[in-house]
């Protein structure tokens, strides 16, 4: 896989977003809260009622 410039401004502004995370919550499994080695994903999304930018591990 390879990084590509950025295309849109909501991929601009979710890069800036990630950038600003200074430490990175643990993941852990939901149900036996056992911390988990790797993460498929996270989710970025505009949250038009406090017009801030919010993130999901």
């Amino acid at each position: 896989m390879s990084i590509s410039k950025p295309l849109t401004e909501f991929q601009k502004d979710a890069i800036e977003l990630v950038s600003k995370i200074s430490k990175w919550e643990i993941k852990r499994h939901k149900e036996t809260n056992i911390p988990v080695t790797n993460m498929r994903g996270f989710s970025i999304a505009f949250d038009n009622e406090t017009q801030k930018w919010k993130y999901e591990l």
